[in-house]
């Protein structure tokens, strides 16, 4: 299995690499740089603001709004709504983290599924006042891999992560149904990348912008779409 994903992650740079025009060390430096900084430039200065008890909202909000998975206007006022109050922000994100603990699968999903939800009660809504589960989820999913950026990656789509999961060979499973499972299967996606030779070819970590595998991961997934799409 791994060695199918590594084969087809080689591909699929290739295949990219041929419609730029360039080599493919030189294609593997141009994919997506703008969704991987969007993530490897705000998520290390998020990670102190998180770790504050109390969290300090006003500094995390601003920080959130720079985050690529975060981005554009309404997104951001759908978050800025939940932490209106934010007491109880603080309390819904603190028990997100501190909650993790090393617990199994089944626990750990049910924990997400169940903080989602209640971030989506504490108001965590659209703007024509419906529950926004896809906001609540890209937000939990950027508190996730800032405290555990070995653990998660983003979420900021199940279409986004089902295409990237396409092009390389990757398929979840049928049983797949709530949104912390799809976040757990989108990170045991992106860790097996991230083991790959082709992968640790192309984004060394020893090179700074790619010490934190699953962030750049993230990225090509967030950006990937914008290419024409191939099957390999």
């Amino acid at each position: 299995m791994r060695n199918h994903l590594n084969s087809r992650l080689l591909r699929w740079i290739e295949a990219e690499a041929l419609a730029l025009g360039l080599f493919t060390s030189e294609a593997a430096q141009q994919l997506d740089r703008g969704e991987i900084a969007g993530r490897v430039e705000p998520y290390p200065l998020l990670q102190p603001v998180l770790a504050e008890r109390p969290i300090d909202i006003s500094r995390l909000a601003a920080l959130i709004e720079t985050c690529a998975v975060m981005g554009g206007k309404y997104p951001v006022m759908n978050f800025y709504r939940f932490i209106e109050n934010e007491g109880r922000a603080q309390f819904l994100i603190t028990r997100l983290i501190d909650r993790l603990g090393n617990t199994t699968t089944p626990e750990l999903t049910a924990h997400m599924d169940t903080i989602i939800e209640q971030i989506v009660q504490a108001d965590y809504l659209t703007q024509d006042d419906k529950p926004d589960w896809s906001g609540a989820t890209r937000f939990v999913s950027v508190v996730l891999t800032a405290t555990n950026s070995r653990r998660f990656v983003d979420f900021p789509s199940r279409r986004r992560w089902l295409d990237f999961g396409e092009q390389i060979g990757w398929s979840p499973p049928d049983t797949l149904d709530t949104y912390g499972e799809w976040i757990l299967w989108a990170s045991e996606l992106a860790c097996a990348v991230a083991e790959t030779a082709t992968f640790q070819t192309y984004w060394p970590g020893s090179d700074p912008r790619y010490s934190e595998p699953l962030w750049v991961i993230s990225g090509l997934c967030a950006g990937h779409h914008r290419a024409t799409k191939r099957q390999y």
